[in-house]
């Protein structure tokens, strides 16, 4: 019987057997503990501005059985040919690379958000149900059961489905196929067990009830493996594994502030920008590169890894800034080398960095480097008074439509076509003279390629390129246009004379030309300035002392027709002069060309 206070109810199924719910299935023996399996601590690094970097990692263990330790700390990446294993006294070790089958059981909570979760998550515990007809009921909760569950069991034909007076009602024999159709709560009560419809029930409560649920899941995935083998003699013995392999993933740029009275000194400061997208640093030794070794398999994948192609997780910062042709020293033909002492040449050197300089490679030394994967950093490196002169400079460059002879004059600063010599007056104005700043490296490094901000006090005046210049050497680096000088461009011809040259069974006439430079200025003070013209053609006369430099045809002269051109030489034309306030400069060369 059932008490007084369900006697109201309609009769529910009193349960010979007990319906328990399925749990997930259980999570894997724990594994023992192997000696012989050893993970990798990272001892050094020496990083690239290129994106690579030198790894060097460390571990220790007890050789096992067969004569191997291993880890699973495989690295993602590692170019062909620098992945090495040593042993006792640097011996290179044998390694064996496989993929393990690996599953484990996650289990996660998450909030109930259904009745049937609520039920679930308290089985076992005391609890007040009102049901949808307003009929309350104190139970323990048994357990939810699912349809299947009970449709299978042998007595499920025998269950009376509870009927609240709101729900309809239905014909005998109707049973199992409600079952089908619904989940199940199993209770205890003072009496019996009961079975009851989990949408019959309205309200949920008690003195303490579980809002989570826990949810377990298996993950099956690959798991690579490393075996170091150092053979069966030393089977049991303690043993030390050094890995060293080159890879993608760890990055430093370098980038410069000038900054200072700017009249004919400037303080140079230098900071390193590091991008790890590769192993996590801690408190690492490691080195920054001056320099790009040269790695000929630097796009070849060791297979040691396991991967089918090699993998640059690293998010460049700054694409048209940090590309290799443009920030790489190897792209610069003046930077072979970049040899240099490491004397301290009295910079004011961070407290913590030591420099060093070994096989054409300058090396700043961080005794611990502290870098998340995924993580950024900047680290000041040297500061230091330069010399600091101011130099103006104007860089033509004349090329000629191959098939119309019409000119172009276009400033190389402004990497653009150029305009042509009928341009209106305005757009001849808009050939750009430059003020750049002359700096001279009187320190004992060398500095690298880098983006440098050029600042007066807190005001910001400039930002370029601040390219590799060697110990005692000098380099120009771009602040901004001289809106206060300005330059213009005419081109005369002097003398035509037809069938001069017979060139790849071509007839060409000879063209003599003067080419007129004219730079004014409107500035207050003597400007040094540098003007540069570069064209098509062998120049035969230069005006105020400028000097030439005579080469061999370059396809770019021409834009048209390159190779019918190549009977013309190549010429460089460079003058150096001081224009005082209000000095408008002439300055003229003679040169000739051929022409069909």
């Amino acid at each position: 019987m059932v008490t007084t206070a369900r006697a109201a109810l309609p009769l529910l199924a009193l349960l010979a057997f007990a319906l328990a719910p399925r749990l997930a299935a259980a999570d894997p023996e724990p594994q023992s503990d192997d000696p012989s399996r050893i993970d990798l601590t990272v001892k050094r690094v020496v990083v690239f501005k290129d994106g690579y970097a030198l790894f060097v990692r460390e571990g220790k263990g007890v050789v096992g059985a067969d004569g191997r330790l291993r880890t699973n700390d495989v690295p993602d990446s590692a170019v062909l040919g620098t992945f090495w294993a040593l042993g006792d006294k640097e011996r290179p070790l044998g390694m064996e690379a496989s993929l393990r089958d690996r599953e484990e059981t996650v289990e996660t909570t998450e909030a109930c958000v259904e009745m049937r979760e609520l039920l679930a998550a308290n089985a076992g515990r005391t609890v007040r149900l009102v049901m949808a007809d307003d009929t309350p009921l104190v139970c323990v909760i048994k357990g939810v059961l699912d349809r299947e569950q009970i449709v299978a069991s042998p007595t499920a034909s025998r269950i009376t489905v509870y009927r609240s007076a709101t729900a309809p009602q239905g014909q005998e024999g109707e049973t199992v196929q409600l079952l089908r159709r619904g989940t199940y709560v199993h209770v205890q009560v003072d009496d019996g067990q009961l079975v009851i419809p989990v949408a019959e029930i309205k309200m949920f409560g008690g003195q303490q009830i579980a809002t989570t649920t826990q949810t377990k899941t298996k993950r099956t995935w690959n798991e690579k493996e490393l075996a170091f083998v150092f053979g069966a003699e030393r089977a049991g013995q303690e043993a030390t594994v050094t890995v060293m392999h080159f890879g993608p993933g760890l990055r430093w740029i370098p980038t410069y502030r000038v900054t200072g009275d700017l009249v004919d000194t400037a303080t140079l400061s230098l900071q390193a920008e590091l991008l790890n997208e590769s192993i996590a640093l801690e408190d690492t030794p490691g080195d920054l590169v001056v320099g790009v070794p040269h790695f000929e398999f630097s796009e070849v994948v060791s297979p040691l890894v396991l991967e089918a192609a090699l993998r640059n997780a690293l998010v460049e910062a700054a694409p048209a800034l940090m590309a290799q042709n443009s920030l790489s020293n190897a792209s610069f033909g003046s930077r072979a080398g970049e040899r240099v002492r490491a004397d301290s040449g009295g910079m004011d050197m961070a407290p913590e960095l030591a420099t060093e300089s070994a096989q054409d490679l300058f090396v700043y030394s961080l005794p611990a480097l502290r870098l998340p994967k995924g993580g950024r950093a900047a680290m000041p490196l040297w500061q230091t008074d330069v010399p600091l002169g101011h130099l103006y400079t104007l860089d033509l460059d004349l090329a000629r439509d191959g098939s119309g002879g019409a000119p172009y004059v276009r400033s190389t600063r402004e990497r653009g076509r150029g305009r042509r010599e009928t341009s209106s007056p305005l757009e001849l104005a808009q050939l750009s003279v430059w003020h750049q700043l002359e700096l001279t490296n009187t320190s004992s490094w060398p500095w690298t390629t880098g983006a440098a901000i050029t600042m007066k006090g807190l005001l910001p005046v400039g930002q370029d390129m601040l390219t590799y210049t060697p110990r005692g050497g000098t380099t120009l680096l771009p602040l901004t246009l001289a809106v206060d000088m300005r330059a213009n461009v005419q081109e005369e011809e002097l003398s035509r004379e037809p069938d001069q040259v017979v060139w790849q069974g071509n007839r060409y006439m000879r063209l003599v030309k003067r080419c007129t430079v004219h730079v004014s200025s409107f500035r207050d003070a003597v400007s040094a300035t540098r003007v540069r013209v570069s064209l098509g053609g062998r120049v035969l006369e230069v005006s105020d002392g400028g000097t030439k430099r005579i080469n061999d045809f370059r396809p770019e002269d021409w834009t048209r027709s390159q190779s019918s051109y190549g009977v013309n030489n190549h010429s460089d034309v460079e003058w150096r002069i001081d224009l005082k306030p209000g000095d408008v400069k002439e300055l003229t060369l003679t040169y000739e060309l051929y022409v069909r």
